[in-house]
């Protein structure tokens, strides 16, 4: 026993190494998450084998009735899916979680604790348990054997587990800390575990958001569009890695400044400023977040009135063939 215990001071470390490996993402908590998009070859979820619910767990540990005694739950299961970048504080306790706490386990619900929408990674809020994984076996099995794709993460899975509260670790955990230490959940055996699903990240079935709507001042003041209003990337002519995205959108119908005065450039070019049609837009799972392109033929106009064409695209344009104006998605 005490050999795996100190393999559980090493949960931290594999987590840091898959985070090297994948990049490290932001969370946010929300109280539900979309429904998603399942795998067609992926098996239906077998229901629960018989066990205590978490909420019933809770419970009875709240009563005190769970006191040295091994337990068996069975609920759905969250593996850690979304990497994290942390290591044991030198001050962490024997069987303390640290970072990770809450970011896997087991629920009553069937609905993955972390999981990835077009705006990125969220933490779900529903009950659940954390428990402290004490060896390097189950480690890999609860955690680490089931790696989702770029555009994936894994559903919750049917599992029944025992373990137990009041670890004999406890006891070396620091004076202050100790009760929450012995409170700590315990994995001790994994009866059955579900095999892993997979869902997809929800490009399509977006809506309007009222949120994303952005006004005239905020794109290129009061002047003349040729476009106004809710759209797809792909008719708007955008090259962009998601081009089924509900944008709102504003197009000038002519050509305004698209920027500052630049003093000097890479060709030696006297002061001038950049003119072409500009595009605005926002997604609709993104609001407050305003992408521009410039769209068609631009120029650049000199502090004495002259013009000159540029015959290079600039960053982001988009030639006005592209675009499909006035389109609905």
């Amino acid at each position: 026993m005490q050999n795996s215990r100190r393999l559980g001071s090493s949960v931290s470390t594999v987590f840091w190494l898959l985070a090297t490996a994948v990049g490290i993402l932001g969370l946010s908590v929300l109280a539900r998450p979309g429904t998603p998009t399942v795998a067609t070859n992926s098996p239906l979820p077998a229901a629960p084998e018989q066990g205590i619910s978490v909420a019933e767990l809770l419970k009875q540990r709240q009563k005190g009735t769970l006191q040295g005694v091994s337990v068996t739950v069975s609920g759905y299961w969250s593996g850690l899916v979304m990497p994290v970048s942390c290591r044991t504080s030198d001050d962490a306790q024997p069987i303390e979680l640290a970072c990770v706490n809450g970011q896997y386990g087991v629920t009553d619900v069937e609905e993955p604790l972390l999981y990835r929408d077009r705006s990125g990674w969220h933490m779900s809020a529903v009950e659940r348990v954390t428990p402290y994984i004490p060896s390097q076996e189950l480690l890999e099995r609860a955690l680490m054997s089931d790696v989702p794709g770029p555009e994936q993460y894994l559903l919750a899975r049917a599992i029944t587990l025992v373990g137990h509260f009041d670890d004999p670790e406890a006891d070396r955990c620091a004076k202050e800390r100790q009760q929450a230490c012995r409170d700590q959940f315990v994995l001790d055996e994994i009866v059955s575990l579900d095999e892993p699903r997979f869902a997809t990240v929800n490009r399509m079935g977006q809506k309007p958001n009222d949120a994303a709507v952005f006004d005239r001042a905020t794109c290129s003041g009061d002047v003349a569009y040729s476009y106004e209003g809710w759209t797809s990337i792909s008719k708007l002519g955008v090259l962009d890695a998601y081009p089924d995205d509900l944008v709102f959108a504003r197009l000038t119908e002519s050509a305004v400044s698209l920027g500052d005065l630049v003093e000097e450039d890479s060709e030696g070019r006297r002061p001038y400023r950049l003119f072409g049609r500009q595009l605005c837009f926002a997604r609709s799972y993104r609001p407050g977040t305003i992408e521009v392109r410039p769209v068609g033929d631009a120029y650049r106009q000199f502090e004495d009135n002259s013009t000159e064409p540029v015959t290079d695209l600039l960053p982001g344009q988009i030639r006005p063939e592209d675009v499909a104006e006035g389109t609905q998605p």
